[in-house]
């Protein structure tokens, strides 16, 4: 995996192939067709590069860690997660409400619509885009070292998808456990 920070900034450019504007490169989800993304991207033969946003728990896209204790996944069952409509951790809700709604919970919908893991990982390459300074610095530790976990979903995209580039800014690259800590 290749991690890349430049002063404060994110290097990011938008990605163009021939003639192809970057809109018609996108999929997006429909309610109406939760098999239409899956299926689309197996007719393509997978994703050329997985832009993906990251929480501070790991989940990408709405993919959230497995929090249900009746029912165990292991590692591949999650990996072959289809198109579905989720209900969000009460992480998330928080995340979302502060920053989109000022901390109003009630504006923030319970359920979401995610792409599957399968087909995130039928990406030839991923882009993480991660820089909320300390909200994400934990994350972003856990996605450059740790092995695959259903704990932090991120960590499972390496694993599948040989080319894995992190993009953040200096902020959220640092962690105060890299730092002599006197107490509280």
């Amino acid at each position: 995996m290749r991690a890349w920070r430049h002063h404060e900034r994110l290097l990011l450019r938008p990605h163009r192939s021939g003639t192809e504007r970057a809109g018609e490169q996108r999929i997006w989800t429909r309610i109406n067709d939760l098999d239409y993304p899956d299926n689309l991207c197996q007719e393509l033969g997978g994703i050329d590069t997985l832009w993906a946003g990251v929480g501070c728990k790991g989940l990408v896209a709405f993919c959230e860690p497995p929090r249900r204790y009746s029912c165990r996944l292991s590692i591949e069952e999650y990996a072959n997660s289809k198109t579905r409509v989720v209900d969000l951790n009460e992480d998330t809700i928080v995340a979302l409400s502060q920053r989109t709604f000022g901390g109003c919970y009630d504006r923030v919908p319970p359920k979401a619509v995610t792409l599957g893991f399968k087909t995130m990982l039928s990406a030839k390459r991923a882009v993480y885009m991660i820089a909320t300074g300390s909200w994400k610095q934990t994350v972003v530790r856990v996605a450059l070292f740790s092995e695959p976990t259903l704990e932090y979903p991120v960590t499972l995209l390496p694993k599948y998808i040989p080319d894995v580039t992190l993009f953040c800014n200096v902020d959220t690259a640092d962690h105060p456990m890299s730092h002599e800590i006197k107490g509280w």
